[in-house]
């Protein structure tokens, strides 16, 4: 072998040496900065609770305090931490379980139509505070808290909202009478409430003694229609969901004064919507069809999207035949929470970009998160409670 051939095959292997030496100094420090950037967003289990048979949870907006109704009819409330506080056996019937914003308070009821309902109220030492009927049953119960107690109100099938104060040696209670069922209420920062109705489909605000302030125009009549209260003060999530699937939903975050801060219309999703706690992003799943020559199949996707005046910003759109998911929420960054077919739970970055955190036992029964954006609960069929934490 000439020296020329020698020369070469050596200085190919000191280029090679010399490349390898360079990729594993720059691959920690990729790994570093990829670390870095996920954990940003990233969620970790506070704490798992197995054996929890549950109608109906409930949890503070600071996720202090958490409500459980389980299906031996108990109400129990715990901190955080799992501190028990209290344990009462609730009504017949009662299925559904709403904190006041404090966690000193909590509403009892069944969401089931019916000839007569109630909703309980008790207190944070187990002891009812008072109770109240609701003609034909109750659709929503929102909380807020007093100077000196709270509020509950709750909407009826029965066209009508029913407000109730519990305050200090005082229960004050009274019927506001609106014109169609009612499908959601949300009492606002000022002590006025929204709410939302079916059949038509409306979005009114009345103050507590049930004077009309305003009335939303732009609402489809075959509608109906959902308030949550967001993060920021006085933004408030408007969900119109038409009775009509070839219709379009339609997101609106509004003002105190019913004013449309920004909106997104999404094609009619039965795959999971999750909505950022200050509004600024909406993760929605759909089924995109595809189709060659004559034959279709459908594929579960996901999108996220900044809502505009207009047009929404689609961030990204993600979903395969391999990959279905279903999104369960979306942190203030615009992290989102997904889940796919086989329960695995999944992190997807604002660019798109997924990572699989864990295996759920089964399938999703429901879940929460937190207003202040620090917790994400998880409950799944076989008894499973997730407190996850993107802190």
């Amino acid at each position: 072998m000439s020296m020329k051939k020698i020369a070469n095959i050596i200085l190919i292997w000191l280029f090679t040496v010399m490349a390898v030496m360079l990729l594993l100094a720059v691959v920690p420090s990729l790994g570093k900065l990829r670390t870095a950037v996920r954990t940003k967003e990233d969620i970790k289990p506070v704490w798992v609770k197995e054996k929890l048979y549950l109608k109906s949870f409930d949890v503070t907006p600071d996720g202090s305090r958490i409500a459980y109704l389980d299906t031996e009819g108990k109400l129990y409330l715990e901190t955080l931490r799992g501190t028990r506080i209290f344990t009462r056996k609730s009504e017949d019937g009662e299925n559904s379980v709403v904190l006041s914003p404090d966690g000193k308070y909590a509403a009892v009821y069944s969401s089931l139509p019916a000839e007569e309902s109630a909703v309980t109220i008790v207190r944070d030492d187990g002891r009812a505070a008072y109770r109240f009927h609701v003609p034909r049953g109750v659709s929503s119960v929102d909380s807020a808290k007093l100077s000196s107690g709270c509020r509950f109100v709750a909407g009826s099938y029965s066209n009508a909202i029913y407000v109730a104060d519990v305050t200090n040696g005082e229960r004050k209670s009274q019927t506001i009478e609106t014109q169609a069922q009612v499908t959601s209420v949300c009492i606002t920062d000022d002590g006025n409430i929204i709410y939302g109705t079916k059949s038509p489909g409306r979005v009114v605000c009345v103050d507590s003694e049930g004077k009309p302030l305003w009335n939303m125009t732009n609402v489809p009549p075959e509608s109906k229609n959902y308030i949550t209260h967001l993060s920021k003060q006085r933004r408030y999530l408007i969900l119109s969901k038409p009775y009509s699937k070839d219709e379009k939903n339609v997101y609106m975050v509004i003002d105190e004064n019913g004013t449309k801060v920004t909106a997104a219309a999404v094609d009619y999703a039965d795959n999971g919507t999750a909505v950022s706690p200050c509004g600024t992003y909406l993760a929605s799943g759909y089924e995109k069809i595809l189709r060659h020559k004559e034959k279709t199949a459908s594929e579960r996707h996901v999108f996220l999207c900044r809502p505009g005046i207009d047009d929404p910003d689609i961030l990204w759109d993600l979903g395969s035949f391999f990959f279905p998911i279903i999104p369960i929420s979306v942190n203030t960054a615009g992290a989102v929470l997904a889940v796919t077919e086989d329960s695995f739970l999944y992190m997807i970055t604002p660019g798109g970009s997924r990572e699989r955190l864990f295996k759920l036992p089964t399938d999703i029964a429901n879940f929460a998160s937190t207003r202040n954006d620090a917790y994400t609960f998880i409950y799944c069929k076989d008894g499973t409670l997730y407190c996850l934490s993107s802190r």
